[in-house]
């Protein structure tokens, strides 16, 4: 399931750049998309949470709108309907998706760090790639998500023979300071995207793969040495790097994107654990604190 999970990511977010792309990326649009893509998630794990087995048609469902969305980009009609449609599958398909990984894997933070990793590579390839092929790129992404979608439909159960434990006690000011920690997050990684206008497209793809790396590595570095360490080393290297070095220089913000990113897996999985055990709460929160994060 989480490999499966994994390679739909890309696609989905590679699907949603398209839209977005083909109506223009004006400001109302960036907007837009970042509060139903981000900030909706938020009522959806509620949902989730409450219903057992929801998170598994949310994913398929969310997969299903975002390759629709494409293909109506594709053929010329990404427009208001198109972006909110494809917004609206990419929030159904996070939330869906990484409560069923945080369900399957007791709120680990490797594996989710892993899934979280692949949409920065998605999000690269469907800009670049709109770019230069037109009206083909979201056509192919969106055949390839509904080959992916079909597979996950068949693989994926509905979560009930998995169930988690019952609610544990929630912590309300754990939660509000890792809350805080992930709007960080996403403001550092936005101090980074700042700092490296005007430089090279190949700088750009490493800064991709920077930001996969660290999302990957430090959910499972979590894991093994705990979240703490994880955590302040990401917080205290990228603030030193992100308010106390010159932010032209490639040597600054592609480590501050990476070292950033450290935190991902870890605050997630100490979110889940915050929310006691919430998976739908937890990931819908945490995406709630990037939209706060990427407020002007």
């Amino acid at each position: 399931m989480l490999a499966i999970l994994t390679l739909a990511h890309p696609l989905v977010d590679a699907c949603s750049v398209c839209v977005a792309i083909s109506g223009g990326l004006t400001p109302g649009r960036i907007l837009a998309y970042n509060a139903i893509a981000f900030a909706g998630q938020l009522p959806l794990g509620i949902l989730a949470d409450a219903r057992p087995g929801a998170a598994r048609p949310l994913a398929i469902l969310g997969m299903a709108l975002a390759a629709g969305a494409a293909v109506a980009a594709a053929c010329g009609a990404g427009g208001w309907g198109a972006l909110v449609a494809a917004c609206a599958g990419n929030a159904m398909f996070h939330l869906g998706a990484g409560k069923r990984i945080l369900d399957a894997t007791s709120g680990r933070g490797g594996p989710i760090g892993l899934f979280i990793s692949t949409g920065a590579l998605g999000l690269l390839a469907g800009r670049l790639l709109t770019e230069r092929a037109g009206w083909a790129a979201p056509l192919s992404f969106a055949a390839a998500l509904a080959c992916v979608a079909v597979a996950g439909a068949a693989i994926m159960d509905d979560g009930r023979r998995q169930a988690p434990a019952g609610p544990a006690p929630a912590s309300f000011t754990a939660a509000l300071g890792l809350f805080a920690l992930v709007a960080w997050r996403s403001w550092a990684g936005l101090a980074a995207g700042r700092m490296s206008q005007g430089a090279a497209e190949s700088m750009i793809l490493v800064a991709a793969f920077a930001t996969w790396a660290g999302k990957a590595i430090g959910g499972f570095a979590g894991d093994r040495h705990g979240h703490t360490p994880v955590v302040l080393a990401s917080v205290a290297c990228s603030a030193i790097l992100a308010f106390f070095f010159e932010s032209g220089s490639a040597g600054v913000w592609l480590p501050l994107v990476f070292m950033s990113q450290l935190a991902t897996g870890p605050v997630l999985s100490a979110l889940h654990g915050a929310v006691g055990r919430r998976s739908g709460t937890a990931f819908g929160l945490n995406c709630m604190a990037l939209f706060a994060g990427s407020l002007p």
